[in-house]
């Protein structure tokens, strides 16, 4: 998808509006909407709509850019014309200009944002079009994607509701296996992880998720199934515990080493300096490097 610079001319005029064809309808705010109507009635459309021109030879209609609830409202008084800025591009391109002036005037949720980036990159907008269009980081809108993508409802009601923050539901939303995803939610709920944990987590259910539990080479024998290992919130947390233990027995076995071998240097050290063990030394014709 090549976005294209748009030039804004000023040409503005009067149309029909029923030569208007309103290509990405939204829903309106009710309050918000009867506010444009009675602003409309009272003092007239003080800004134009925008509007495409680049199919109405093909499709006899311009294509709504920008004031959607202007043109309904002033289709609800009545009016058969209503005054536009007409511009010329592609339809990829119109699509983008209604984007930003939408954002511009309305603050997105955050799942409002992601579906609007998940549908301008199915139309083919490239991670780098995306950034220029929403001014945010190619490694942010990822998150975006693959939360609309492999997400499941549990986690983008999550986000809607404040509960988990997006980054962190798109690493959970990147298993395929929406029992690892449970966990993992049921985890950040408890308290049990952090976002930034979510990763290595998610390795460690998934090897659990294999449920399969590998024989000793002297047990298994061939064409033996491997016994299934539940896995739940409770497993889980043995995990944790057992994997907290192994560290902690790793760090004191590394301490015990750095002890050894510190007492190691300091006898080698004093022997050294020892005017006895030197003579010997000497007497038995050993170079010491």
């Amino acid at each position: 998808m090549t976005i294209e610079k748009i030039f804004f001319t000023g040409n503005v005029m009067e149309i029909f509006i029923r030569d208007i064809a309103v290509i990405n309808p939204r829903e309106r705010h009710k309050e918000r909407f009867e506010e444009v109507v009675e602003s409309i009635r009272r003092v007239g459309l003080l800004k134009p709509i925008l509007v495409n021109s680049y199919y109405l030879e093909e499709e006899g209609k311009y294509e709504l850019l920008c004031g959607e609830g202007r043109l309904l409202a002033c289709k609800r008084l009545g009016h058969e014309k209503i005054l536009a800025e007409v511009i010329n591009c592609s339809r990829e391109s119109g699509y983008v200009i209604s984007l930003v002036e939408n954002m511009a005037r309305k603050k997105y949720t955050t799942i409002e944002l992601a579906r609007l980036i998940y549908n301008l990159h199915q139309k083919g907008a490239t991670l780098q079009d995306l950034s220029k269009i929403i001014n945010r980081s190619t490694s942010f809108i990822t998150y975006y994607l693959r939360l609309m993508k492999d997400g499941e409802e549990r986690l983008i009601k999550a986000v809607e509701e404040n509960r988990l923050p997006i980054s962190v539901a798109a690493r959970i939303a990147s298993s395929p296996n929406e029992k690892v995803q449970d966990i993992l939610m049921e985890a950040i709920e408890q308290k049990l992880i952090s976002g930034n944990d979510v990763h290595k987590v998610r390795k460690l259910v998934e090897a659990r998720m294999g449920g399969k539990k590998r024989l000793s080479g002297k047990d298994k024998k061939k064409g033996d199934s491997e016994p299934e290992i539940p896995l739940s919130l409770n497993e889980l947390k043995k995990d944790f515990r057992t994997t907290i233990r192994k560290q902690e027995e790793y760090i004191q076995k590394c301490k015990q080493l750095e002890n050894t071998v510190s007492l190691l240097q300091g006898f080698i050290e004093t022997l050294l300096n020892a005017e006895t063990f030197n003579q010997l030394i000497i007497n038995e014709g050993i170079t010491i490097p």
